[in-house]
């Protein structure tokens, strides 16, 4: 049973055991881009056609005409 005067519901040790997982990952991400596993495709899946990242920005459909701004200051 977990003790319940904790953040979220969990101990010192299960928070660094988890946070740990994000930050080792790190290093890992950046030796594997310097030798080039992570470089960007050139052909897509079938092998001929061009790779296009789906979420790459893309132009609207119409020009957008903004005529009118409501500004909402929240505090």
């Amino acid at each position: 049973m977990r003790p319940q005067n904790t953040f979220c519901g969990r101990t010192r040790r299960e928070f660094m055991w988890q946070a740990g997982g994000g930050f080792a990952s790190l290093p890992l991400l950046s030796m594997l881009s310097s030798d080039g596993f992570l470089a960007n495709q050139t052909l897509a899946a079938d092998g001929q056609s061009e790779w296009k990242n789906p979420l790459a920005p893309r132009k609207p459909h119409f020009t957008p005409k903004a005529k009118n701004v409501i500004f909402l200051f929240q505090e």
